[in-house]
């Protein structure tokens, strides 16, 4: 991002005979790690060598050469000066105004300056969004900079792509599909990647790197995302493959961009390598868009749209973490003992706030699942597709964090069914599986739609009494209760 700031903010940031203020060298240091760029306007230069003090001239010229010019800048054009009544009598003002016009015409982002007077024009403009006062600016830079700060889900862990030896086998199937992939993995270390990483016992299982973008490319038709995630590299390890890892990655994916407010998360895909990878992607809302260099284009959509005609179950595939409710929704709350929500929720589970929350032996298979199973011998017959279920934990907190969307309700007591309709998206072994056989069991098979940040209560006028079994609720009732905590 560019940024264009005044003489009057880097006169004392470049001042060598004055201790350097917290917030100018906080400033200085954000931009460095956010990489945004702090650009002056050629006029800056012009109104510096017009000092009259040439000690002082020299030294500023000195000092403000380490900086980037803004290259061929706009001319100020008389027709906007009178359309907005711009004085322009004197030598600051040209330089003020060449600086607003440049804004003006999105040379850059943000001007930052201390200059009441080009506030002032600001104000009349109707740009003071873009015109900021040290303090404000850091308040953005800030704001930021503590988004790459997002807590990876339970049994990840991110590393620096420079942490991760890439001559391991691991990486071998990627130096064949990929040339010269080594060294592009060594230009991205350089400018510190990073990437979400199953490690177990010092092995690497599962790795996704990921990259934010901003107007960026997406294939040969020259498509451009305003802001996106790009999945870079994307693999899970042969002998991993099974336990649901690639889910867990997209999960951190999907997480990762919502808490960003980045509209899009895409990656390129090719060959036979990646035919698991591209299935499971559409299983998540991914759409083909094209390609790129011989690469298929996916595509997934972090919008939320202001209508749509999609099913409730459609609607929250395609636009997760978002959901929504019709007049054919139905809502239910289920009761889930501690020991089996520790399993299916991992990332609200008492583990997750222990030392070993990164460590995947301390998860199970259903731990990384977005798609989960619940299995039951309640009596009720009509749960169905896009109807949402809240999962109450009971025993202990009493309360609900976790919002699904349902994708299928079935009623069966065949164990081969039940077994496959379950596989490695339950908390129950197949032995315990095949005793819920010997009656009829309510199989509800839902996609983990949201994780709440602050627990949801059950007002009394909503529900009464201990829940012990499945109920259906108001869904409006409820949401009027806790619209603060669900994603809307």
């Amino acid at each position: 991002m560019n940024i264009l700031v005044d003489t009057n903010i880097l006169i004392p940031l470049e001042d060598t005979n004055q201790p350097l203020s917290n917030d100018l060298a906080e400033m200085k240091r954000l931009c460095s790690e956010m990489n945004w760029k702090l650009l002056l306007h050629p006029a800056q230069f012009e109104d510096i060598a017009r000092d009259s003090d040439s000690t002082r001239r020299k030294l500023m010229e000195s000092r403000l050469a380490q900086y980037s010019q803004l290259s061929s800048p706009p001319n100020v054009e008389t027709e906007w000066l009178e359309k907005n009544n711009i004085r322009q009598d004197s030598d600051n003002d040209k330089v003020d105004n060449a600086l607003l016009f440049a804004l003006y015409r999105s040379a850059a982002k943000y001007l930052v300056t201390e200059d009441k007077g080009i506030h002032k024009k600001a104000s009349i403009l109707g740009r003071s969004e873009y015109i900021l006062r040290l303090s404000q600016f850091l308040s953005i830079l800030r704001k930021n900079s503590n988004k790459n700060n997002s807590v990876p889900p339970a049994g990840l862990t991110e590393k620096f792509l420079y942490q991760i030896e890439v001559e391991q086998p691991f990486f071998d199937s990627l130096r064949d599909g990929y040339e010269n992939f080594n060294e592009w993995y060594k230009r991205s270390s350089a400018t510190h990647r990073k990437a979400w990483c199953i490690i177990q016992n010092s092995a690497l299982l599962a790795i996704c790197i990921y990259k934010e973008e901003t107007d960026s490319v997406i294939n040969d038709n020259g498509d451009r995302l305003s802001s996106a995630l790009k999945l870079c590299t994307f693999k899970v390890a042969p002998d991993a493959r099974g336990q649901k890892y690639g889910e867990r990655l997209l999960y951190s994916a999907f997480k990762f961009a919502h808490e960003n407010n980045l509209s899009y998360v895409y990656l390129h895909a090719r060959g036979k390598e990646h035919e698991l990878l591209v299935s499971l992607c559409e299983e998540y809302g991914f759409i083909r868009d094209g390609r790129y260099q011989g690469d298929d284009v996916l595509i997934k959509d972090m919008i939320k749209p202001n209508e749509s005609t999609l099913s409730a179950l459609q609607y929250s595939i395609k636009h997760y973490p978002y959901f929504k409710v019709d007049q054919d929704t139905s809502c239910y709350v289920i009761p889930i003992i501690p020991e089996y929500h520790e399993t299916l929720f991992p990332d609200i589970s008492n583990i997750s706030q222990e030392l070993f929350r990164d460590n995947p032996e301390m998860y199970s298979t259903p731990s990384h699942t977005i798609k989960k199973a619940y299995v039951c011998h309640a009596n009720i017959r009509k749960i169905k597709a896009g109807d949402i279920v809240l999962f109450y934990r009971s025993h202990d907190r009493r309360n609900i964090q976790v919002i699904g969307i349902v994708e299928q309700s079935v009623v069966s007591k065949d164990r081969e069914e039940i077994i496959a309709l379950t596989s490695k998206r339950t908390v129950f072994t197949e032995d315990e599986l095949s005793s819920f056989s010997q009656k009829n069991c309510l199989i509800i098979l839902f996609r983990l739609q949201q994780i709440l940040k602050k627990e949801a209560l059950l007002n009394n006028s909503i529900i009464r009494g201990s829940i012990q079994s499945i109920r259906e609720i108001s869904w409006e009732k409820f949401f009027d209760e806790n619209k603060e905590v669900i994603n809307w």
